[in-house]
């Protein structure tokens, strides 16, 4: 499973089910956060060193995105998931990790603020436009991005 140590609160529910029902999970950085968390659960765990034979479906890796060893995995036929998003297939997932769970996130932020100017306290001006109403400023904004390109 390709996570990065700052990217822990965007496991999923299935991923961390998945974690769970492992027999035992290694970890490609030692001092990753949900080390702890997987061993408060009753889960082993420990370092890549500590074994991991090719093919072990009972061992789950946490690794960095982009890791090769997460790559290596998902050539195998190794199961890899990339957070919520649906990937066609392991190594489309493996590739995309890097990008996925923050790309996830930071839509669902984007999502929360549109929701709140738009609400009955929000802003006045955003909950009276329409696609119809927009047009004229997006044909603004890429006139802009249009000079710029020609600009260079």
């Amino acid at each position: 499973m390709p996570l990065a140590p700052n990217e822990v609160g965007l496991l999923t529910l299935t991923e961390w089910d998945a974690l769970l029902a492992s027999g035992r999970v290694v970890f490609e950085s030692p001092g990753h956060p949900l080390m702890e968390r997987l061993r408060a659960a009753g889960v082993e765990v420990g370092a890549i060193d500590d074994g991991m034979a090719p093919g072990d479906q009972s061992v789950a890796l946490v690794a960095a995105p982009g890791s090769s060893r997460i790559l290596e995995l998902a050539r195998s036929g190794a199961g890899i998931t990339s957070g919520s998003a649906a990937s066609p297939d392991d190594l489309t997932s493996a590739h995309a990790a890097g990008v996925v769970r923050r790309a996830s996130a930071a839509l669902g932020e984007l999502v929360a603020i549109m929701a709140r100017l738009r609400s009955a306290d929000g802003c006045p001006w955003d909950r009276e436009q329409t696609h119809v109403s927009l047009e004229v400023h997006l044909q603004e904004e890429v006139a802009e991005v249009l000079e710029a390109i020609d600009a260079e």
